[in-house]
């Protein structure tokens, strides 16, 4: 007794598509979390350089105060 074996093709192009089609998404899905974390990675260096930034503008400030107290007190010494 000979089996005949018959294919599908209709069942293996739909299986191609459905493969295809998670590949893609696989793909897509793994390329935007990578996208959040090079975002995040890049707002956490923004917040260092802003937190340095915001210690540095202290720092002058801080040194203005003093200039500005030394002039008051000539002045002052001068009345």
């Amino acid at each position: 007794m000979i089996e005949e074996i018959y294919v599908n093709y209709g069942d293996i192009a739909a299986t191609i598509i459905l493969l295809g089609t998670m590949a893609v998404l696989f793909f897509l899905f793994f390329k935007v979390i990578k996208a959040f974390k090079r975002d995040a990675k890049k707002a956490n260096e923004r917040l260092e350089n802003e937190k340095e930034n915001t210690l540095l503008l202290q720092k002058r400030i801080d040194d203005l105060n003093e200039r500005v107290e030394v002039i008051e007190k000539k002045l002052s010494m001068g009345e």
